[in-house]
């Protein structure tokens, strides 16, 4: 950052890939890994830390609520991130799709298991004329905090 006491190197990729099968069956696969590398976490505003959760995240859990906590308990944003999706739509309809998913994921300081939360749903999609309209069902699995997000 200009002017700012602070130095780090910040490297974001996602990468979605799309398969139709016998013109009413799709797999939608997507993925994003981040890495914040700094020597003071904490000099590094929010803004630039890494949060998952939401619905184009890990669908489940509220928008930028899976991160590291400081001491009182507030989300604070993390180094790293890891999100994954694995989704199966079946068209129902013309411009209609039914959909189940399963999605993965963690913002954190180190890359381990037990910071890896999990959600899955179902939802429909509209193949609108202005663009896709998507409504989702999901809930977190095995986790402490049960609360299903729509």
């Amino acid at each position: 950052i200009w002017l700012s006491e602070s130095s780090f190197i910040k490297v974001q990729a996602s990468s979605a890939w799309v398969r139709t099968y016998a013109e009413n069956h799709r797999i939608v696969a997507r993925a994003e890994i981040g890495y914040l590398h700094t020597k003071d976490i904490e000099k590094i505003p929010p803004t630039l830390r890494f949060f998952a959760g939401g619905d184009r995240s890990v669908r489940g859990y509220g928008y930028k609520k899976i991160a590291p906590k400081n001491k009182n308990g507030k989300l604070v944003g993390g180094s790293r991130l890891l999100t994954t999706s694995l989704e199966y739509q079946y068209q129902v309809y013309p411009n209609w799709w039914a959909a189940t998913f399963a999605d993965s994921g963690l913002a954190a300081n180190d890359y381990t298991e037990k910071e890896l939360r999990y959600g899955a749903g179902v939802g429909v999609r509209w193949a609108s004329p202005v663009g896709a309209i998507k409504f989702d069902i999901a809930t977190p699995i095995r986790d402490k905090d049960n609360s299903k997000n729509i």
